[in-house]
């Protein structure tokens, strides 16, 4: 698993970003708090082209020091690819009220897409966190079959929950074409790039 950053050539008022990827979010949101990047500035894919954080060069020589791979364009774009062909997870985090509502939203599209239920990781407001099978139910409630138990007790668990349940899913990327395009339509007006308060130059 690597951390990966491109060159510093991209302009943002009066710093210039690059790109920061990873192999695994995990080890990507990790990176990011260890060189002070708040997780706010996640971009997630949709809308973002792919999962990534947009950092200022004195970060990026932080994340270098802390063993991230330089790259140059080839090699990060190989890298890139590789990420976005492999299954990574990608991650949202509702803060905030427009977060949960476009959580929610994803969420929705994507299960409408799968067609059947989606293998994912969820976290809920109250702090618990689930893995399996999620799928929308009739009543427009979520469930999420827990296949942990299987081996210890030879049945499954179902949690039930709400939309407004969620704060924060990992879903499967790349998501499905369609849901990437509704996605974008509905995120076309908000920039994608937000170098926070503790991304400075």
């Amino acid at each position: 698993m690597s951390v990966y950053v491109d060159r510093a050539i991209h302009a943002y008022g009066r710093m210039v970003m690059c790109h920061m990827i990873a192999d695994d979010p995990d080890e990507l949101h990790a990176m990011a708090d260890r060189i002070g990047v708040a997780r706010r500035w996640f971009q997630i894919s949709p809308p973002a082209s792919f999962p990534h954080y947009d950092v200022c060069k004195s970060k990026r020589a932080l994340a270098v020091a802390h063993g991230a791979v330089a790259c140059e364009r080839d090699a990060f774009v190989v890298a890139m690819r590789r990420i976005r062909s492999s299954g990574t997870f990608v991650h949202r985090d509702a803060t905030t009220a427009r977060d949960r509502d476009q959580l929610r939203a994803l969420v929705r599209r994507v299960l409408k897409d799968a067609g059947s239920g989606l293998a994912c990781r969820v976290t809920l407001r109250s702090g618990r966190e689930f893995s399996g099978t999620l799928s929308e139910m009739p009543s427009g409630l979520l469930a999420l079959q827990d296949d942990s138990f299987v081996s210890t007790t030879e049945v499954s668990y179902r949690h039930v929950f709400t939309y407004e349940d969620l704060a924060s899913a990992l879903l499967p990327f790349p998501l499905p074409r369609v849901t990437a395009q509704a996605a974008q339509t509905e995120s076309q007006a908000e920039p994608t790039s937000h170098p926070g308060e503790t991304n400075e130059p």
